[in-house]
């Protein structure tokens, strides 16, 4: 209680020889500093959460398919042919598969530039592992008064569309000797 006295003493002198009373005041950088502490935390909780839980995956819409394909060619016999075979493939779920042909010539008045389909190419079933996708002149240049396909200017391309999406990711590209 002595220690209260000569506080309230002390203060009261203060006033008497006309010296300013300051209230005691606390910094304000220990509250900052603390809350920037708590804001980092819970950031970082909630990437860690988030990566480690997995709802990272569906960010960007749908992905796709793991699919894999090697091409062979056969250029300059009178009529080209190329191939896409399936090496592997995972879930091509809703998706669609579709092989993109620019450059290429028929010789006749049958334009082979166009987006195909699997099925448009004679290939039916599901795209599974050893399936191939042909681009051959039976595929590419029907119609009457057609000549030998020609792939040398050729650019194509096989490319996943999402089926409810205009998206898509192309899984592979060939390129003839000329393009």
């Amino acid at each position: 209680m002595h220690g209260g006295r000569s506080s309230v003493a002390s203060s009261r002198a203060r006033e008497a020889t006309g010296a300013v009373v300051r209230p005691r005041q606390r910094g304000v950088s220990p509250v900052v500093g603390i809350v920037l502490l708590v804001a980092i935390t819970v950031l970082l909780v909630g990437t860690a959460g988030a990566f480690f839980l997995g709802f990272t995956d569906d960010v960007g819409g749908p992905s796709a398919p793991t699919v894999a394909f090697s091409s062979n060619e056969n250029l300059g016999s009178g009529s080209d042919t190329l191939g896409f075979t399936v090496k592997s493939s995972e879930g091509l779920g809703d998706g669609t598969v579709h092989v993109v042909v620019s450059g290429a010539s028929c010789g006749g008045s049958v334009d082979p530039n166009k987006r195909y389909t699997p099925t448009g190419l004679g290939v039916t079933g599901d795209l599974t592992a050893g399936t191939t996708l042909p681009l051959d002149k039976r595929a590419l240049c029907r119609g009457p008064a057609n000549g030998p396909l020609d792939l040398s200017a050729a650019r194509v391309s096989v490319v996943w569309v999402d089926a409810g999406d205009s998206t898509g990711t192309t899984y592979t590209t060939w390129e003839g000797p000329a393009a």
